[in-house]
């Protein structure tokens, strides 16, 4: 069936089949009451009495809400009432935000509670929590033995004496009193030999390695 329509109540457009005035519908070029008429009728009609108007239009949309300027306009507002606080009150406001500030993070800090068990979550208490840091503190080897290489003096045997270098300062294995040139100058401008070290130019001894030192080490 042809249909035919007239939007401004002069100028009849047309012929149109009815999906196509469903469409011009739809698309917002007629409106429910855009006077319309089937191929031979004798009468017109408003468009709204052969499309159901609820069945064919979505419901209008919600309106956007400009929340940015929104939020810059209460943001001045604020702004200019706060300018004209007196100076007291000001201290005061800034004082309650940072303290606001402050609250929000302390609430979200991680918890110190540990989750444990296979059958839910359960907080641990401060007591279950210092019970257990001595039994992992218990398995950890905290005995001290005597070290068997330096005998619980923390130093050995040199083994490695350096050649005489001439070099300043001091370094592993090196003689600190002579620096690794085994003589020294004396006051009256002759050599002599080092007597820390008997002209080696290295100590006799060195830090112990297996103990770094201490003369002891850690065990079960």
């Amino acid at each position: 069936m042809q249909w035919y329509y007239c939007r401004d109540g002069q100028t009849v457009e047309g012929p149109i089949i009815l999906d196509d005035l469903v469409r011009l519908f739809s698309d917002g070029k007629l409106t429910p009451d855009t006077m319309v008429a089937a191929e031979g009728e004798q009468e017109w009609r408003a468009l709204k009495s052969v499309i159901p108007v609820s069945s064919t239009v979505p419901p209008p949309l919600p309106q956007q809400v400009d929340y940015v300027a929104k939020l810059l306009s209460v943001t001045v507002s604020l702004l200019g009432w706060f300018s004209q606080l007196k100076f007291r009150w000001r201290l005061a406001l800034v004082g309650l935000a940072l303290l606001a500030l402050f609250s929000v993070f302390k609430s979200h800090e991680p918890s110190s509670e540990t989750v444990r068990g296979n059958s839910g979550s359960e907080r641990m208490t401060e007591e279950e929590s210092e019970a257990m840091y001595r039994k992992a503190m218990a398995t950890l080897p905290n005995k001290q033995h005597t070290c068997t290489v330096c005998g619980g003096t923390g130093e050995v045997a040199n083994t490695t004496v350096r050649p005489r270098t001439g070099l300043t300062g001091s370094s592993e294995g090196q003689c600190d009193t002579c620096h690794g040139n085994g003589s020294f100058r004396t006051p009256s401008g002759y050599d002599a030999v080092c007597p820390t070290c008997g002209g080696l130019g290295g100590r006799k001894t060195t830090t112990c390695r297996s103990c770094q030192g201490r003369g002891y080490v850690l065990g079960w």
